[in-house]
């Protein structure tokens, strides 16, 4: 090992915090060999290291210098351990804090023995890298909440493996705009964080924290909630991607009216005390993929620019394979829920409408078809074909366009139609007329046929109960 001479000598070496006179012993204050090491490392172009080692301290760790922190040997698993790297704060103080960019800090624990105050406070994390660190016994009073993890300001930084337990305030306390300041959350990954047993919520953004991506992450037993986002300002919370496990919160997916386009996706919930989810928020997009006791998925509305009309959302099914012989198209399903328990409880309902006119507008229609010729029906009814059938002689009406025209040339033509499926719609219509046509229907409970004997003479049917039915036109019947 590297002695406290040796470093010394060789710039950018590792400084060992016991070469500086910390012992680790949870006994001895070991806060002012703590930042001599550190002060030393700055100078030195090294990064700070601890053995492993229980550390008391008596006030702030302060770490404002862009050089790295980090926890030697065995990782801690669960709540702290008696392996691994442990920081042991007493009195009324935060017990961390880092306010320098482009630094490393990680492999250690924060466990509070007394007093108040935040775990790690993070007031520069821009292009900072923490990892596998976890906070945990933070208590409030003095001015304090007593968060677990206090991030005030960051940019594209990176936060994987933290995990905050019996914290009296926030888990993971996200806020930009701290203190009325222009200090933002931008545009950060966070990756398997997990907060447990917070006094309020467990994970909570405030405004100005901006596209920020959360994966992995995970909170359980927090009283004042699972996964808050929150405005302390006329400021938004806008564009967070998170993907949240969440169980026995008071209140587990809670967004407030000044959050924004935001994207949810819940893994689980269970057990909560009352409400699993609100969302008072302006086109946020939440989905369940497992279950929720109290949950509704919002509508999914783009919304418009600031002047202009609103923009076309659409869902289709997924294209099929490009290349080589390609694949088929993939299919949209819209299917409303199924009902549950053992009660009699009725299952979804799809409601597709168009939208409601503004002025002397015209509503809105809802325009099914399909791409090509082929039929769309719903329930055994057409309801649209790009293409109709014509006949200028003699044949088959056909079952599988919706209309068919008649079109005559010199002489009539006399068509048949056979039996269709239950509820089958058909129109026909003469288009052109030279001579007078007839289709005499295989079953039919108006008569024995239909004269079209000029252009426009149309006939309207239904095939019902194994008749087609005559339901309105101009063509004659006998």
């Amino acid at each position: 090992m590297l002695t406290k001479a040796t470093n010394s000598m060789i710039r950018g070496a590792p400084v060992n915090v016991q070469d500086w006179g910390a012992v680790g012993d949870d006994t001895n204050d070991d806060t002012a060999a703590i930042l001599a090491a550190y002060a030393h490392a700055d100078l030195n172009g090294g990064q700070l290291v601890f053995p492993p080692g229980w550390y008391k301290t008596t006030a702030t760790l302060l770490f404002d210098k862009t050089v790295d922190v980090v926890g030697l040997g065995s990782k801690s698993g669960g709540q702290v351990s008696e392996k691994g790297v442990v920081i042991r704060p007493v009195g009324d103080f935060v017990a961390m804090c880092c306010n320098a960019p482009e630094i490393k800090v990680g492999n250690f624990a924060i466990e509070r023995v007394s007093g108040s105050g935040d775990g790690l406070v993070i007031a520069n994390g821009t292009r900072c890298h923490f990892h596998d660190i976890q906070v945990g016994n933070m208590n409030s009073g003095g001015g304090s909440d007593g968060n677990g993890f206090y991030i005030q300001g960051s940019y594209s930084g990176t936060y994987i493996a933290l995990f905050t337990y019996e914290c009296a305030g926030i888990g993971f306390r996200i806020e930009g705009n701290v203190a009325a300041t222009v200090q933002e959350v931008n545009a950060n990954s966070f990756v398997n964080i997990s907060a447990r047993g917070s006094g309020t919520e467990g994970i909570s953004l405030v405004a100005k924290s901006n596209s920020n991506i959360f994966i992995g992450a995970k909170a359980e037993n927090n009283t004042g909630g699972g996964l808050r986002l929150d405005d302390n300002t006329a400021s938004k919370c806008i564009a967070n991607e998170i993907h949240i496990y969440c169980e026995n919160n008071a209140t587990d997916i809670a967004l407030t009216a000044k959050t924004e386009r935001n994207y949810i996706v819940i893994n689980a919930i269970q057990g909560s005390a009352t409400s699993d989810f609100i969302d008072a928020g302006t086109n946020n997009f939440v989905l369940d993929i497992a279950y929720a006791t109290s949950f509704a998925i919002p509508a999914v509305k783009p919304r418009a620019p600031q002047s202009g009309a609103g923009r076309s959302f659409t869902a289709a099914g997924g294209d099929g394979y490009q290349d080589g012989a390609g694949g088929s198209g993939g299919t949209l399903f819209l299917g409303g829920g199924d009902g549950g328990g053992s009660g009699n409880n009725d299952g979804g309902t799809v409601s597709i409408q168009g939208g409601t006119k503004s002025g002397t507008g015209d509503n809105g229609v809802v325009n099914i078809q399909t791409a090509t010729a082929q039929l769309t029906s719903i329930g055994g009814v057409t309801v649209n074909s790009q293409t109709a059938q014509v006949l200028s002689a003699t044949g088959a009406v056909d079952t599988t366009s919706a209309i068919t025209h008649l079109v005559t040339s010199g002489s009539g033509g006399n068509h048949t139609l056979a039996t269709a499926a239950e509820g089958q719609i058909k129109y026909i219509v003469m288009k052109t007329h030279v001579d007078t046509a007839t289709v005499t229907p295989a079953s039919f409970a108006n008569g024995s046929f239909m004269t079209f004997d000029a252009v426009g003479k149309s006939a309207c049917l239904l095939f019902t109960n194994g008749s087609w039915t005559f339901m309105g036109g101009t063509a004659s019947i006998t």
